[in-house]
């Protein structure tokens, strides 16, 4: 094996876990000396845009479109930059150009579209959508199933958290993703009256665009939460209840809501409403353990989990939340008993066998926990990472993969002890601790920063990648106050 082959397996290594300097560095050593340059680009676009040194992204995305003009990847993320660098007029050529190239691609129209709202062209828009409507309908229904947005969600610039699927869905879901598109408004720059004022416009634009008034209420509620307007949002949804008080996306939505509040008492009223109307619901079982084991009622959880399993026991993430809150409880051995279980089910699932060598590692079987690391390393070499660190969710289960929300924890009231946290997990834990956030606004901070991250990255489909976002979010915020 040659040095520089020694090289390009050690950069690719690094840039599988995430070492972004040590990457780049050995990448664009290779680069210099001319080798593999077809397979470094990418990867190093990659780790530029990471690093957000768009000028460097930009010389090599220029590599590539020179080399090859139709090369869709390499237009959207040119356009991506040249939006970032508030450049939109030649980033919506790009995106047009994408259009002009497959007319059947979704990303050009969304890269356009979000352009045009950054411009605050809402007749074009308008205009745009319109014609697609009549002419073009079949890329709408892509566009609907790839992002849950619908025609009059394009136009006002609403992402949806609960579609006419959501009964499909629970509150822990997670929305498809894009990589390169920006959000509408930067909520941090406005003020309260200029936030009123576009949330005025954008309720006046549901009520003109949406017949039906429990879905205007929904509507609204959304675009309060872009804005991080959770009260409002609760009485908008309040409002939907009154008109129909077992909807379920309405009820699904102020679960969330008011799970991400730490309100875990209201949250946990809400979804029993749910569970009381949709008793198959599994989604919702789900959740309701998720809201006992932030209350700290591991028992309660213990049963809960049991049930929605009762429900549905082809899904290999319950199994393991329903061992964590057994083992939650002091009892490992059962735990153990219930992680066998599941590895019958899903004897290939890496994140199952981490969790048993870390159960048998408490009671002290250290041989037997040994083994278990060994299969679990086996099944997914990179279960760990650099640090020794586990790393979930390469083979576990999404709640439903046609999904609208993700849950996301009061980490603040978290017991590291008796609740499992992946890497992110643990760095949001202790950014919050060491600030000294109460319940109430390390929840805010988090929400927000989700909500900015769902709306910069809407068709992100990996949640361990999503929820790495939200985290750098929160640090970036906390370092800039």
């Amino acid at each position: 094996m040659s040095d520089f082959e020694k090289k390009f397996e050690e950069a690719n290594s690094h840039y599988e876990k995430h070492e972004l300097d040590e990457a780049l560095e050995i990448y664009e050593e290779l680069y210099n000396n001319d080798y593999k340059k077809d397979e470094i680009i990418p990867a190093m676009i990659d780790l530029y845009l990471a690093k957000d040194d768009f000028d460097k992204a930009n010389k090599f995305v220029d590599i590539i479109i020179e080399k090859d003009p139709t090369d869709l990847s390499a237009l959207s993320i040119k356009s991506f930059i040249l939006t970032s660098s508030n450049e939109l007029d030649e980033a919506l050529e790009y995106a047009e150009k994408i259009i002009d190239l497959d007319p059947n691609v979704e990303e050009g129209y969304l890269l356009k579209i979000s352009i045009l709202h950054l411009q605050h062209k809402q007749d074009e828009i308008e205009e745009f959508v319109d014609g697609l409507l009549e002419n073009n309908p079949e890329v709408l229904k892509a566009i609907k199933s790839l992002t849950g947005l619908s025609a009059e969600d394009l136009k006002t610039g609403i992402v949806p958290e609960f579609d006419e699927d959501a009964d499909a869905c629970g509150p822990e879901c997670d929305h498809d993703h894009h990589d390169h598109e920006h959000d509408h408004y930067d909520i941090d720059e406005l003020d309260d009256e200029q936030v009123d004022e576009l949330l005025k416009d954008l309720y006046k634009q549901i009520d003109e665009s949406t017949e039906v008034e429990i879905e205007r209420y929904l509507y609204k509620a959304n675009g309060a939460l872009r804005f991080q307007k959770f009260d409002e949002a609760l009485d908008l949804i309040n409002e939907a209840l009154k008109i129909e008080d077992t909807n379920l996306d309405a009820l699904l939505l102020k679960s969330a809501i008011l799970f991400n509040q730490a309100n875990f008492d209201d949250a946990l009223d809400t979804i029993n409403t749910v569970i009381k109307t949709y008793p198959d619901n599994a989604d919702a079982v789900t959740f309701k353990g998720f809201i006992y084991l932030n209350l700290g009622d591991f028992k309660n959880a213990e049963l809960t989990f049991k049930d929605a399993l009762d429900l549905n026991d082809e899904d290999s993430d319950v199994w393991r939340q329903y061992s964590f809150a057994v083992a939650s409880s002091g009892d490992n051995n059962r735990a153990i008993g219930i992680n066998q279980k599941a590895l019958k089910k899903f004897p290939e699932n890496s994140d199952l066998w981490y969790d048993r060598y870390m159960f048998l590692t408490q009671i002290d079987s250290e041989s037997k926990a040994n083994e278990a690391l060994e299969k679990c390393k086996e099944l997914n070499p990179n279960q760990l990472d650099y640090q020794g660190n586990p790393v979930f969710g390469d083979n576990s289960e999404d709640f439903d993969d046609d999904s609208d929300s993700e849950e996301i924890f009061d980490l603040n009231d978290l017991n590291t002890e008796n609740i499992e946290l992946s890497p992110e997990e643990q760095r949001l834990f202790d950014l919050l601790s060491k600030e000294g956030y109460d319940s109430q606004s390390a929840t805010e901070i988090v929400l927000g920063s989700y909500q900015e991250a769902l709306a910069a990255h809407p068709e992100l489909k990996d949640d361990e990648d999503l929820f790495k976002i939200v985290v750098d979010l929160v640090e970036e915020k906390i370092n800039n106050k």
